[in-house]
């Protein structure tokens, strides 16, 4: 899970985060296609990317009871801040 945050969060920090998503996570656009019925393409894609980043800042949020080892562990990798 936290090696899916950490990439996450790389994709993320991109100006352009739709594309670095859809290339490491290549069914997003599945998603996105699905969704986009009804909606416009670009909040279809902005809502997905939000959706992310909320998820990544959950994550950041639970990384200092991670730390302090209130929560087991079980991958190494650093949650980026």
């Amino acid at each position: 899970m936290l090696d899916q945050v950490a990439d996450l969060a790389a994709c993320l920090r991109q100006p352009d985060s739709w594309t670095p998503l859809t290339t490491r996570y290549v069914r997003l656009l599945e998603a996105a296609d699905a969704l986009e019925a009804g909606y416009a393409v670009d909040d279809v894609r902005h809502g997905l990317v939000a959706l992310y980043s909320r998820y990544v800042r959950e994550w950041q949020v639970a990384r200092e009871s991670i730390e302090r080892g209130l929560l087991p562990v079980t991958n190494q990798r650093p949650i980026p801040a």
